[in-house]
């Protein structure tokens, strides 16, 4: 192999795949090398019973920058894609089923660090220590692939639940599983979207991502208020929602709902102090 490197698979990868096979017809995508992806895809699948070599790599795709499933020849509303960077796919969002980035090694995450706004930006998508600096690795059996399996199980469904309709479409039931996870919650944001971006609050990143959980976002204290997300413990909103008894929480606890699609324990995800 011209590929010198160690490669860790996340917890959980083969029964993922493995399981997802059952359903979908499986797809390696990766903006790397066509020599990379296939490397990639024999340590994935050795016997080539999963992706039966649909390999796409940067020489196939008709951008340098984004991915797109033009490049597929198969219908949106048949296409599901699991992916670790939301902003690759411009014109698939709606097909995304986002995971949170997996990082082993400490070089890994130095590397994917660079280019993220997180000093700029209180709300930016936090970066997940590395599994060597924390010794502490995700659960296969509860981690990230397996909640992601159970949610395109959930959409496969829902699209052959509508196969007799006349235009089926396995995006409506994924977005219609991604609404559930916090329906209901009204969501007041302080000291997460920076200035420059106030606004347009609604292109945030974390914005889109509550929105698409089912939440609604306000811009000022009411009574209707759950929620109070929050870059700092100090500031007047924060304040606000503890003497009101409003659930006073970090930006991360909206991320992880976001890519574990779950309403998780608010009490874990205290805000920091500035």
């Amino acid at each position: 192999t011209p590929y010198r490197m160690w490669t860790k698979l996340r917890p959980g990868a083969r029964t993922f795949l493995r399981e997802a096979a059952r359903l979908f017809e499986l797809s390696v995508y990766t903006m790397g090398a066509r020599a990379y992806a296939e490397e990639m895809a024999r340590l994935l699948d050795p016997d080539g019973s999963l992706f039966h070599g649909r390999i796409i790599s940067k020489d196939d795709s008709t951008n340098s920058h984004t991915k797109s499933t033009d490049v597929t020849l198969a219908d949106n509303r048949t296409v599901l894609i699991v992916d670790d960077t939301e902003v690759v796919w411009p014109n698939q969002l709606a097909n995304l089923v986002n995971v949170d980035r997996y990082h082993f090694y400490p070089s890994s995450r130095k590397t994917s660090a660079r280019g993220e706004r997180t000093a700029t930006d209180p709300g930016a998508r936090p970066q997940m220590e590395a599994v060597l600096d924390s010794r502490v690795d995700e659960c296969g059996e509860e981690g990230q692939l397996a909640r992601v399996l159970e949610v395109i199980k959930r959409a496969h469904v829902a699209y052959f639940n509508n196969a007799e309709s006349t235009q089926p479409d396995v995006r409506v039931g994924l977005a219609s599983c991604r609404a559930e996870v916090l329906a209901g919650t009204v969501l007041l944001f302080t000291r997460v979207i920076p200035l420059e971006q106030a606004r347009d609050a609604r292109r945030h990143q974390l914005v889109r991502a509550a929105e698409g959980l089912g939440a609604r976002v306000v811009h000022a204290e009411c009574d209707e208020v759950t929620h109070v997300v929050a870059g700092a413990a100090g500031t007047g909103k924060a304040r606000w929602g503890r003497k009101f008894r409003k659930h006073v929480v970090s930006p991360k606890w909206l991320w992880d709902c976001h890519f574990r699609w779950k309403h998780l324990d608010e009490s874990q995800y205290p805000p920091k102090d500035a």
